[in-house]
C-alpha cells in the first residue's frame, strides 16, 4: 500500500534548487558582475526556501513526531542545527561576493557550498526512509494529509507559489496531476489563476497534463513545451 509521503515534494524541489544553484557557482566568473549577482540572487531564493523548510519540519513534523515518539525526533532536529549554521555561513559569505572578489573565493565558496550540498541530500535521504517510516508507524495517512495541509496553511500564500515553481518542474504527470486536481478543489478561482500563471512558467514536461484543467484559450501550451 502507496502511503502519504510527507517528504516527497518539497525535497524533489530542493534537490533541484541545490544542483542548479551548486552549477551556477562552478561556472560563475568574478570578472562579470552580472553573473555575480545573479547568483547571488539565486542563492537568496535557495537559502530562503531551505530557511521556510526546515521551519515547516521543526514546528510542525518533528513536533507532531514528538509528541506520538519522544525522542524520535532528536536525531533531524540535531542535523537540522548543524545545517542551519553552516547555511548562514554560507550566506553570509554569499552575500560578501562582488565582481572585485578573487576566483580562488569564489572557487572556495564552491567547494564548501558542495560539501554542505553533500551534507544535505543524506541529510533529506535519511527523512525520506528512516523519519518516513517512523511517521508511517505511528500516524495514519489522514493524519499525515493534516500535517500536509498544516505546512500549506502557515504558508504566505506568495511563499507557497513559489514553493510549487518548483514542485511543479520536479514532479511526475501523474503528482503533478493530483496535485493540480486538490488546488483547484480548495483554492478561490483568483488564486487557482495564479498557480496557473505559476505552473505555466515551470512546467513544460506536463503541458498535457495541465491542458485539462486550464481555462479554454488561457494559454498556448506550444509555449511551454520549448
Amino acid at each position: 500500500m502507496n502511503r502519504v509521503k510527507i517528504f516527497s515534494a518539497p525535497h524533489k524541489a530542493l534537490r533541484k534548487l541545490l544542483g542548479d544553484f551548486s552549477l551556477a557557482a562552478g561556472r560563475a566568473d568574478t570578472g562579470n558582475p552580472e553573473a555575480i549577482e545573479q547568483l547571488k540572487k539565486q542563492g537568496e531564493e535557495l537559502f530562503f526556501l531551505l530557511t521556510l523548510h526546515a521551519e515547516s519540519e521543526d514546528d510542525i513534523i518533528l513536533r507532531a513526531l514528538e509528541q506520538k515518539v519522544p525522542g524520535g525526533a532528536a536525531e533531524n532536529t540535531a542535523e537540522h542545527e548543524a545545517l542551519e549554521a553552516e547555511q548562514q555561513h554560507l550566506h553570509d559569505r554569499l552575500r560578501s561576493l562582488s565582481a572585485d572578489s578573487s576566483a580562488e573565493d569564489l572557487y572556495r565558496f564552491y567547494l564548501d557550498f558542495s560539501a554542505y550540498h553533500a551534507q544535505y541530500l543524506l541529510h533529506i535521504l535519511h527523512e525520506e526512509n528512516e523519519t518516513q517510516q517512523l511517521l508511517e508507524a505511528h500516524f495514519s495517512d489522514a493524519e499525515l494529509l493534516d500535517i500536509r495541509s498544516e505546512i500549506v496553511q502557515h504558508l504566505a500564500f506568495e511563499d507557497y507559489l513559489l514553493w510549487l515553481r518548483h514542485m511543479f518542474a520536479t514532479h511526475t504527470q501523474a503528482e503533478f496531476s493530483q496535485m493540480l486536481q486538490g488546488l483547484k478543489r480548495v483554492l478561490p478561482a483568483e488564486a487557482f489563476e495564479q498557480v496557473c500563471d505559476t505552473v505555466g512558467l515551470e512546467a513544460p514536461v506536463v503541458a498535457g497534463v495541465w491542458g485539462r484543467f486550464a481555462p479554454p484559450g488561457r494559454f498556448d501550451f506550444s509555449v511551454l513545451r520549448r
